[in-house]
């Protein structure tokens, strides 16, 4: 195939799968569902159970390209205290448009007693996401919203 064909393919491809990503993003309720905010950043959850183990699943919008097969610590702080995880997803990789300069990312952890005594008290006032080389933070947790998404797997 001549080189030029080959390149105009390759810079439509990415230009098209830019755009699919930027309409992901935009349509996502992410905002919608955020529990917190942070300059240009929303973090979104939700709970699942299965076979009687607990886990929060994130999903994080943000600037940064991740991608990493390591997978990341997650911190939860209160007023006194920081209690660290590791997420149980090994492979995060965000969909990142060049587009909007943002990407979405998915990943979970197990939910352990400790978070939920913090979840179901409102306690949890941050949370950092050690991921790759990034820091992401959180403040500002919208702890009534966390917990009544919480209930709701309860249910």
């Amino acid at each position: 195939m001549d080189p030029r064909i080959s390149r105009l393919i390759t810079q439509m491809l990415h230009r098209d799968a830019n755009k699919f990503v930027a309409k992901m993003i935009e349509d996502s309720n992410i905002e919608k569902d955020a529990i917190a905010t942070n300059e240009n950043q929303i973090l979104s959850c939700q709970f699942s159970e299965l076979n009687g183990f607990k886990f929060i699943e994130f999903t994080l919008l943000c600037e940064y390209e991740i991608n990493t097969f390591k997978g990341c610590k997650i911190v939860f702080f209160n007023e006194n205290k920081s209690h660290e995880v590791d997420s149980d997803t090994q492979e995060i990789v965000a969909n990142y448009s060049t587009i909007s300069k943002k990407g979405i990312c998915q990943f979970e952890a197990d939910l352990d007693e400790t978070i939920e005594e913090w979840i179901e008290q409102q306690m949890i006032s941050k949370i950092e996401f050690k991921i790759a080389k990034f820091l992401i933070s959180f403040e500002n947790i919208d702890s009534e919203k966390l917990k009544s998404l919480w209930l709701l797997t309860r249910e």
